[in-house]
């Protein structure tokens, strides 16, 4: 999406360094922006287990009910995860920064936490609660590499 150039856009194009940091800046915004779908798409499903969990609480099928409470617990907290997790954009002067090649292998991690967030809600609809609790335990390994990738670049 391109803007019309404002008076600080051009002054910035005269500063060394400057569009970097701007581009910088816009792959924070899309990083940010990645995470929120993905904690957008998992709060659906959470929703969607719940509405599962109220069948159960009705039928007194408190076997059932139990491990789709489990599972939506973990959903819960790997959402708070990787919503608050570390932005993929090391700071502008870091010593450290994130090469292309690195930062398309943090994206490629970002992208199956996306597509598994995606997935989850075909098992859950499904009650595949076998499969769901896989998909999770997925997401946290994703997000727990992802999370180790980017300990590096601190």
């Amino acid at each position: 999406m391109d803007r019309k150039k404002n008076i600080l856009d051009k002054i910035g194009s005269l500063i060394p360094g400057y569009r970097g940091y701007q581009e910088r800046d816009g792959q924070r915004t899309c990083d940010k922006q990645l995470r929120l779908t993905v904690s957008e798409s998992l709060n659906s499903s959470e929703k969607l287990l719940i509405s599962i969990m109220n069948k159960f609480i009705n039928n007194k099928d408190y076997k059932q009910l139990k491990q789709l409470e489990n599972i939506r617990k973990e959903m819960n907290t790997l959402n708070s995860k990787i919503k608050y997790s570390s932005y993929g954009v090391s700071s502008f002067f870091s010593d450290s920064q994130i090469k292309d090649s690195e930062l398309s292998e943090l994206y490629n991690l970002d992208l199956r936490l996306l597509e598994n967030s995606n997935q989850i809600k075909k098992y859950i609809v499904n009650e595949d609660l076998d499969e769901s609790q896989i998909i999770i335990e997925n997401m946290q390994n994703s997000l727990t590499e992802r999370n180790n990738f980017l300990i590096k670049f601190k």
